[in-house]
This record gives C-alpha cells, sequence and structure tokens, in this order.
C-alpha cells in the first residue's frame, strides 16, 4: 500500500508544480483555460516520474541477496522480516 501511494504522489507531483506556478504568477490556479493545454503533458510527466519511481525501487531491492525470513513470534515477541545470508556449502 506504501508503494501505490508513493507511486501516486509521482505522478501527482507535476500537477502540484503547476498549480504552485499558477499561483505563484498570480494567475487564476482553477480556472479551466490554464489547465487545458497542459493536461496532456502533465500527465505524461507524472507518469513518467511514477514508472522512474518504480524502477528506482525495483533496482535498489535487487541490491538485497539471500533468503528472505518474514516478520514472525519468537518466544511471545514479534521478529521484524529481513533478508539473510544464504548459507555458503564448502
Amino acid at each position: 500500500m506504501i508503494r501505490f501511494i508513493s507511486e501516486l504522489g509521482l505522478f501527482l507531483l507535476p500537477f502540484g508544480l503547476f498549480l504552485v506556478f499558477l499561483i505563484a504568477t498570480r494567475r487564476e490556479a482553477f480556472a479551466p483555460e490554464h489547465w487545458r493545454g497542459a493536461r496532456g503533458w502533465l500527465a505524461v510527466a507524472g507518469v513518467g516520474l511514477a514508472v522512474a519511481g518504480i524502477i528506482a525501487e525495483t533496482l535498489r531491492l535487487d541490491g538485497q541477496t539471500g533468503i528472505y525470513r518474514p516478520a514472525h513470534l519468537e518466544n511471545g515477541r514479534l521478529v521484524p522480516g529481513r533478508f539473510e545470508a544464504p548459507a555458503v556449502k564448502p
């Protein structure tokens, strides 16, 4: 769920920046004529950022090798999930 929220945030970032630009230039921020020509480019930029975020996240996770041990209970205490180095056989 967190990953979805971060990707949604990356998609909405160009729209937010354009809104800030409109406010900074003292234009009417919610007037449809200001958004008509920009919606397509903002959507393309947002999709590009979201895809770049997914690729960056995938590349970052590829560096973690080993066996994943999910979170579990040991003696009544929650042990968080982690990656363990694979056992090396001589």
